[in-house]
């Protein structure tokens, strides 16, 4: 805006520097007044507030007007068909920055993107790290070791059960027996006390020996089943325990498998919860790839259809500006100290404007270059991102020197401290953010030292 205004300004004197000239009009200064009323239309339409279709138009009358003249006026005519050369191309830089601006926001909507997928890899790994991280080894081993326990105890309780068992079908029959030889005596006791009460006194008091063995054989055998069935009973209790234990261990061994199970389960749930989030990142990375291909694609595009190419003809016409606000210099002093001043001006906005379009490829590509954990292709991020930084620093140095170029051009064409305060301060900015560093001497914005009075302006139109 400041260059635009600036430029304008010094294009406006241009027809009242031809009003005293006299006699048939040259062919530069026929130039000249067709381009002023181009020109002047744009003012006259109001600016800024036309279409950018009809003031480039405007623009473009104003600049095949100029070029049609063989340039044959008096040094000052030509000076200022120059200085108008200047304005119209400032002009259709200014319409074409437009369509940049446009560009940008395209790509800003993709850097967007593009960061959004970065963050997807990297949550991504997050999330499948973690769950990897799950390991349930230790436990399994644990549990394994508490079941080999478990049946271990469930093998001696089984066969001190069959043991106990053993020994009570043992005693049963013990005891069957001895109840049978018991039931034997008492039945020999009971024929011979039936036997005996037939006979007489003297004969069955000979039986009673007899009778009394078989008894007492009877008891005793009774006794012994006593002492047996006590000792069973006992084994009974032990059978019981023994029972009870291995339905203990059962269940013991029974839990111990749902808890292998559950353990299990979740080992399974998280390593496919760790495979998903993998294939996820994969997939992220993949489309972060494609995004940047077409980001450089768009960038590069065919012929002079990519941005890149749109930034270096935008840049190329401002310089061709500044070139022609030079040749003003010699012969048109104040004015063409200020065009080529604004041309300036307008050529570092043009050149902040690239090495910021390279600034915000560089980070985007840097963040994919040291994303966490480190993409595949990181190192080929990182040699783009490096290709985008250099050419930012290349555009921002370049900048700084045409901020620097201007600066000094206004104060030799009598610019206001306010305009050379603004450009200074932005000199700085740019000196901060590019590293500072001297400017190269053949750099086309390099800006020509003011050589006295502007005597070009007055001496050739009174002739």
């Amino acid at each position: 805006m400041l260059g635009r205004m600036a430029l304008s300004a010094a294009c406006g004197i241009l027809p009242c520097l031809f009003l005293s000239g006299c006699g048939q009009e040259s062919e530069a200064s026929k130039a000249i007044d067709e381009a002023s009323r181009s020109i002047d239309a744009i003012a006259a339409g109001g600016g800024a507030a036309m279409e950018p279709e009809i003031t480039a138009s405007y623009f473009k009358d104003a600049g095949t007007a100029l070029e049609r003249t063989s340039l044959d006026g008096t040094k000052v005519e030509k000076a200022g068909v120059m200085v108008l050369k200047a304005r119209a191309e400032t002009g259709l830089a200014a319409a074409e920055s437009l369509e940049i601006g446009r560009l940008e926001r395209e790509l800003a909507a993709k850097y967007a993107v593009m960061r959004a997928e970065i963050r997807a890899w990297e949550q991504a790994n997050a999330t499948a790290e973690a769950a990897e991280s799950y390991d349930p080894s230790g436990e399994l081993a644990e549990l394994a070791k508490a079941l080999d326990q478990i049946n271990e105890s469930m093998d001696a309780a089984t066969k001190t059960k069959a043991q106990v068992d053993a020994r009570i079908s043992e005693l049963e029959s013990q005891i069957e027996g001895l109840k049978q030889q018991a039931r034997a005596e008492r039945e020999k006791a009971a024929t011979l006390e039936l036997r005996a009460s037939k006979l007489s006194a003297i004969d069955a008091a000979k039986l009673a020996p007899q009778i009394q063995v078989h008894a007492q054989a009877a008891e005793h055998k009774l006794f012994e089943v006593s002492r047996l069935e006590a000792r069973m009973d006992h084994l009974r209790t032990e059978a019981t325990e023994a029972a009870l234990t291995l339905a203990k261990l059962e269940q013991q061994r029974v839990l111990n498998d749902q808890a292998r199970a559950e353990i299990e389960r979740v080992r399974d749930e998280f390593a496919a919860e760790a495979r998903a989030a993998r294939a996820e990142a994969d997939q992220a990375a993949l489309n972060l790839r494609r995004l940047t291909d077409e980001v450089l694609a768009f960038r590069a595009g065919t012929d002079e259809q990519g941005l890149n190419a749109l930034l270096e003809a935008h840049t190329s016409r401002l310089r061709s500006a500044v070139s022609s606000a030079r040749q003003a210099t010699s012969d048109l002093r104040v004015g063409a100290n200020l065009a080529l001043a604004s041309a300036n001006v307008a050529l570092a906005d043009a050149l902040s404007l690239q090495a910021r379009s390279h600034e915000d490829l560089a980070r985007v590509l840097e963040r994919a270059a040291t994303a966490s954990p480190a993409l595949d292709d990181a190192s080929w991020y990182a040699e783009r991102a490096a290709e985008a930084r250099a050419q930012a620093e290349s555009a921002m140095n370049e900048a700084r020197q045409a901020y620097d170029a201007a600066a000094r051009g206004f104060e030799s064409a009598g610019g206001s401290t306010e305009t050379r305060a603004l450009l200074s301060e932005l000199s700085g900015r740019l000196k901060e953010s590019a590293g500072g560093g001297p400017a190269s001497e053949d750099e086309p914005v390099e800006q020509n030292e003011p050589a006295g009075d502007d005597e070009g302006a007055t001496g050739e139109v009174e002739g």
